[in-house]
Order: C-alpha cells, then structure tokens, then sequence
C-alpha cells in the first residue's frame, strides 16, 4: 500500500511537470512574433521582397520595367486581401528622365496599369529602392506622410524608383 501511494504521488508529479512546460511551450509560441518583430519571420521579407530584386539594375529594358509593374500589381492585390495590407502595399517612382518631374505609383490597379502603357520597350531604364532623400515630397503626399524610404520598418520593399534612361 505504501509503494502505490508513492507511486500515484510520483506520477501526478510528472504529470503536472509536463502540463506546465506545455503550457509555457504554448505561452511562448503566442508572445514571441511579438517580441521578434511584429509577426514577421526573416523568411517572410525575403519571400516577399524576392518578388522583385530580379528587376534591379542600373540598366533594364523596358520589358523588365513592364514585368516590375505587373509583379507589383500582383502583389498590391494580394496585399489588399491581407490583414496587413498597409505594411505590404510598393509604390513605383517613376521619372522619366533623370531630370524629370517624379510621379508615383502604387496601390490601386488603374494608376500602375497606366504607368505600363508610359513605358516604351526600347528604351532602358534604372530600377533601384528608392532612397531616403529621393522625392520626399511626391512620396510623402502620396503615402499619406509615411516618407520616402524605401521599406517599412518590417523590412517589406516600399519604394521602387524606376527612371528612364
């Protein structure tokens, strides 16, 4: 009788050990994308932002500029649908010459469709993130005072400056 009392009191010990390290297993699993980051995993950013580094350069044809917008178009649609729809939306500075007047962008289907018909095949452009100091004011206004970086603070592309060569 002994032995069975030690041992129905050895393991509800176990058994309630194991129940708080699943719970602090649990606990954690919801309060770490929070502590790391807002949610966003390094793997997300690099998926999302992979989307469009294949049309950098300092020298493209227009048909790569043609493949960015409608990459963009894609991914602002999807991001429409998402719950973090803000942090996820890229916006494309367009200047079409390296004096020119910039105009930006982004958002809305209409605005991005008609910057492709803008641009010409045959001509080259520069596709790079826009810079800290480019175009303030264009992009201020028109991302409703976020600045003119070219990511968010989670690390997704905002910004994508496009100029005709």
């Amino acid at each position: 009788m002994e032995n069975a009392s030690k041992f129905l009191i050895i393991a509800g010990s176990i058994i309630i050990s194991l129940v708080l390290v699943g719970l602090g297993v649990m606990i954690y699993q919801r309060v770490a994308p929070s502590i790391t980051g807002a949610g966003v995993d390094e793997y997300e950013v690099t998926s999302f932002n992979s989307k469009f580094e294949g049309y950098f350069g300092a020298s493209r044809t227009g048909s790569d500029v043609k493949g960015l917008i409608s990459a963009t178009l894609r991914s602002n649609q999807q991001a429409e649908n998402a719950e973090d729809a803000d942090s996820k939306t890229v916006y494309i500075i367009y200047k079409p010459s390296a004096s020119g007047t910039a105009t930006i962008y982004g958002g809305g289907t209409t605005a991005l469709t008609s910057l492709s018909k803008d641009i010409k095949s045959s001509s080259r452009y520069s596709v790079e993130i826009a810079n800290e100091d480019r175009d303030d004011t264009v992009l201020t206004t028109a991302t409703g005072g976020t600045g003119a970086t070219g990511y968010y603070k989670s690390g997704f592309y905002k910004c994508i400056a496009v100029t005709r060569l």
